[in-house]
């Protein structure tokens, strides 16, 4: 049969077609201008083709929609990086192409869009090439504008409410309810009926910009380690940057977005229901470091009254390590005297320890009223 041609690429804007390329970078007659990446993609102009312009198109258009106050964010960061004072006519361009109001709303962007994704479709090294200028887009010029927006508002889809996952997952940007860190993976979101029932379950934060996952509990003992003595105010250290994620060490926002309560299962692929891995001492500082639904199991008065060499009960050890409420009331529990035993190291109660480097209120509350006398108690 006969071999059909490609239908003809779409004009350039003359911005992009007077650009020539050197390397990753262009040079045109007047200004510069660079490629500019996000890490894990490859092309801003691809990734905003197939998300905005292709099958999961009207859903994405639709879910920024539904989140108006997503889109205000997007178009004040664009505001704010297209000076109104020096650029007038660009920020003027910004309401129009992110005006919501009218029976057609983001016009001009799915339009773009819907440009972008023909150049994808083509698929010839021409297209890549145009692809790439679009990448290129000189600074300040509409085209950089539009494909900025464009850029911005795909990754701004995980802060709406209801944003599908077919989506997120096309931008690259779907959330793996999976822990970095102790590698603990959702099964499935627990049931009402579940909880109820008090079966083992677990929330993971998602904090900005990169939006890595951890759980709630290996989220909270990184950032006690990464901020020691900042107990209550971690939310103004993590606005300042001074906290980084554990997988790209960006800095991160927090607490982020806390995700619902999700049945899980460990690295290995057992269900989290049984034991501390290991049993034995309930001394060893790191088995507090697993999700509090591991923490409970050994829990024994026998072992709670289990001394160190420096006179410290496993109560002071948890309470130094950042563990959970719950871990800390079984401690309690299981032997309340050790919440008034010093270490002879240095004096401390456990609740001097929590007070130390624990951001849960309910552990500091808990000691308290295991002995109350520790409040007016002195280290040395």
């Amino acid at each position: 049969g006969k071999k059909l041609s490609r239908a003809p690429l779409p004009e350039l804007p003359a911005q992009l077609k007077n650009l020539q390329s050197v390397g990753r970078n262009y040079v045109g007659a007047t200004m510069e201008s660079s490629v500019i990446f996000r890490d894990f993609v490859a092309s801003r102009a691809r990734r905003a083709a197939n998300v905005f312009g292709g099958d999961e198109a009207h859903a994405a258009w639709e879910c920024l929609l539904e989140n108006p106050e997503v889109v205000r964010k997007v178009y004040l960061e664009l505001c704010e990086d297209y000076d109104a004072e020096r650029l007038p006519e660009l920020c003027c361009h910004i309401n129009d192409i992110l005006v919501t109001n009218t029976t057609t709303p983001f016009f001009e962007l799915r339009e773009r869009a819907a440009y972008l994704r023909t150049l994808v479709e083509h698929g010839s090294s021409m297209s890549e090439e145009h692809l790439h200028r679009w990448d290129a887009a000189p600074y300040p010029t509409r085209e950089s504008l539009e494909i900025d927006a464009l850029d911005m508002l795909v990754q701004a889809l995980p802060r709406c409410k209801g944003a599908p996952r077919s989506v997120l997952e096309l931008a690259g940007l779907a959330e793996k309810h999976e822990c970095n860190i102790c590698l603990l993976r959702a099964v499935k979101l627990a049931s009402d009926e579940q909880i109820a029932a008090g079966e083992p379950t677990v929330r993971f934060l998602f904090r900005g910009p990169c939006r890595h996952g951890l759980c709630e509990d290996c989220a909270r003992r990184d950032a006690q380690r990464q901020l020691p003595g900042v107990a209550r105010d971690i939310t103004a250290a993590a606005s300042r940057g001074e906290l980084k994620c554990v997988v790209c060490s960006a800095a991160v926002e927090w607490p982020g977005r806390r995700s619902a309560p999700y049945i899980y299962e460990e690295a290995d692929g057992s269900k989290g229901t049984g034991p501390l891995p290991g049993g034995g001492s309930l001394l060893d500082l790191t088995r507090y470091l697993l999700p509090k639904a591991l923490v409970g199991g050994p829990i024994t008065p026998e072992k709670a009254r289990v001394l160190e060499k420096c006179h410290r009960f496993p109560l002071y050890v948890a309470a130094r390590s950042g563990c959970s409420t719950t871990a800390i009331s079984k401690l309690i529990d299981a032997f309340p005297a050790a919440a008034s035993e010093p270490c002879s190291g240095n004096g401390q109660l456990p609740l001097h320890g929590a007070a130390l480097i624990s951001t849960s209120h309910e552990v500091v509350e808990a000691l308290i009223r295991a002995h109350p006398d520790g409040l007016t108690a002195q280290d040395y």
